[in-house]
């Protein structure tokens, strides 16, 4: 029997789900057969599959963020990291069903919801640990390893003392030597490719049979350090080419709606006062329209508060905060983003999504290399992994990196980690102009 990567996180969630469900069941039944001499009866069996329904929901999100479905964690030779992390899994997991259990006033038995959790924190991880032993040997994972060097050598060294299984490595030289991309993973250890041929490369495996391509490069250098001086596969930056499914894209959709709504009712103050602020400077209609390239390639209007003299359609983006064309007063709203506050309005049409790449001109758009037009396969957002990163402080290429990084590993945890790291960055002001 061989099990598959993308089979292992499937199977472990059920039998996670098994386990947490024979936990409840002993809470269970101890708080009904052997503690009737101190406590009332309790709800009938039934009322406590919901129960297990909803904490399985739970756990399940908490597990998938803390990573303990993740194979590399679970077959790495410290064992320790991911015995803690279960136990904060179970932990995060037991307080959030008892605030739950609070919040929509059901008065499950206590003693059953904290057995549950004790029990839980000790058998979960007896039984991972077990499970395993179990998938050890049954484990299938096939890795193309691109580049015959030094660097390489010392990678394959550190993959096999991180990791408690054989995995099967195949090696060529170079991209052109790669046949087939039935690979569960594709590693770039070939410092000597250029960007360009790369990236292009890259852009090629989207929406293909290739699933993960993992960069022992310094291209992504504010997110990860030099992997090429700290060689440990689980830190490798990762591009992921699996389809984010529907469950993910409904679920960004369901946030961009709630949170879009929620902004637009907290600023709709100061998103009037702007309105009559601007009317009464300028004497003209505040909100511009401007034409951009969106999702797919296809033209996109977004809406922006004038922050400049002269016509927006023609006007070219300005490229330092001196631009003598920026209104004094709407420097400060370009550097809060407060100009950008109509576009909430895209949102909750639908062209565009809070987290993504920024919308781009349509002369800078005409100039992208074949990797870079990536970006337009996602709608464009608010805000995006380059702007919590650098905004036009970094250069325009390096930029387009990012976007890359971003297309290609979308999730909804890299998705709230980027809104959270926004308001800071629209505090501070770094790099907007």
């Amino acid at each position: 029997m061989s099990i598959k990567e993308k089979d292992l996180a499937k199977i472990l969630f059920i039998l996670d789900g098994a386990v947490l469900a024979i936990t409840l069941l002993m809470a269970y039944l101890l708080r009904q057969n052997l503690l009737t001499w101190m406590y009332d009866p309790i709800q009938p069996w039934w009322v406590y599959v919901w129960l297990w329904v909803g904490g399985m929901s739970l756990f399940g999100v908490v597990g998938f963020l803390k990573g303990i479905y993740n194979w590399q964690l679970i077959f790495s030779r410290r064992q320790d990291g991911l015995m803690w992390r279960l136990w904060e899994s179970v932990f995060i997991f037991g307080l959030l069903i008892m605030s739950s259990s609070y919040l929509v006033k059901y008065d499950f038995s206590r003693v059953v919801v904290v057995v549950w959790w004790l029990l839980s924190l000790v058998v979960l991880p007896i039984v991972r640990l077990w499970l395993n032993q179990w998938f050890k040997p049954r484990f299938n994972y096939h890795m193309l390893v691109v580049g015959k060097n030094r660097i390489s050598r010392r990678f394959i060294r550190a993959l096999n003392k991180e990791l408690i299984i054989d995995i099967q490595v195949n090696q060529v030289n170079n991209l052109d030597q790669i046949k087939t991309y039935e690979w569960d993973e594709v590693v770039i250890v070939d410092p000597g490719l250029s960007k360009n041929k790369l990236f292009d490369w890259l852009s090629q495996q989207a929406g293909g049979n290739l699933r993960q391509v993992s960069l022992a490069l310094d291209l992504f250098p504010k997110i990860f350090t030099d992997p090429q001086l700290h060689l440990s596969y689980a830190n490798l930056p990762k591009l992921s080419f699996q389809n984010p499914g529907y469950l993910y894209k409904s679920t960004k959709r369901i946030l961009d709606i709630v949170l879009s709504l929620f902004l637009l009712f907290i600023f709709s103050p100061v998103f009037i006062f702007i309105f009559f602020f601007i009317f009464l400077k300028t004497k003209t209609w505040p909100i511009i329209k401007l034409t951009r390239i969106g999702y797919r390639g296809e033209p996109l209007v977004i809406y922006k508060f004038k922050t400049m003299r002269g016509k927006p359609r023609s006007a070219k983006a300005p490229t330092n905060q001196k631009d003598d064309r920026i209104y004094v007063w709407g420097r400060f709203l370009r550097r809060t983003s407060l100009d950008e506050l109509p576009q909430l309005f895209n949102i909750l049409a639908g062209s565009m999504s809070l987290v993504g790449p920024r919308p781009e001109m349509s002369i800078e758009v005409k100039k992208y290399k074949p990797w870079q037009k990536i970006r337009l396969k996602v709608k464009p957002g608010l805000t995006g992994l380059w702007q919590v990163l650098g905004r036009k402080d970094l250069p325009l290429n390096q930029n387009l990196q990012y976007d890359l990084y971003y297309v290609a590993n979308q999730n909804l945890w890299l998705d709230l980690h980027i809104l959270v790291k926004t308001p800071w960055v629209v505090v501070t002001g770094k790099g907007a102009y």
